[in-house]
């Protein structure tokens, strides 16, 4: 690992494209607003997000290549809207590295950005037995108009809890052989 390094928040960034390399594809112009993922072009994977980040005026994007580390967005995006992307994104894909059939029981732990932007993905994708556990109940008031049923851990117990989601969704209490996995 290179020092001293640019400071970064997260490894991706919406950005605009102030100036291209030779070999670029047509997608990616001058003056176009993008979503860019560098660790995907270093050829790395997981390994490339050692690399420095986006807290800085000007970036450069190794290897851009469109819809595998750089995605051209609208030019008239709001920016600031925009900005939550990046934890939608990982949201997401968390939610989708599960596999979730719409009929199964999920529960998120933790209703921050990314635990909301991963509820958001499952109801999304049709899933409607969605919880969210959290401590603090401003972030469960987020989780909740989504259409998650929440447990706060400050106020109950996380198996009642749950054992509660299960029955409410259900009529039946859980099964004595019932996993949770933490």
């Amino acid at each position: 690992m290179a020092y001293s390094r640019i400071l970064y928040w997260v490894m991706k960034w919406i950005s605009e494209i102030v100036e291209i390399g030779t070999d670029v594809d047509e997608d990616i112009r001058i003056g176009g607003i993008a979503f860019v993922d560098p660790t995907m072009g270093t050829g790395m994977g997981a390994a490339g997000s050692v690399m420095a980040g986006a807290f800085c005026e000007y970036a450069v994007v190794k290897n851009a290549k469109v819809n595998e580390n750089i995605y051209p967005l609208d030019k008239d995006c709001d920016l600031d809207t925009m900005a939550i992307i990046e934890p939608f994104c990982v949201g997401t894909k968390e939610a989708t590295m599960i596999e979730p059939r719409k009929d199964e029981k999920v529960v998120i732990l933790g209703a921050g950005t990314i635990g909301l932007c991963a509820a958001a993905s499952l109801i999304g994708r049709g899933l409607t037995q969605v919880v969210v556990v959290d401590r603090d109940e401003n972030r469960l008031n987020s989780a909740r108009p989504i259409g998650t049923m929440v447990v706060n851990t400050t106020h109950e117990d996380l198996k009642e809890g749950l054992d509660s989601f299960i029955r409410n969704l259900s009529g039946v209490f859980p099964s004595p052989r019932c996993r949770y996995v933490y």
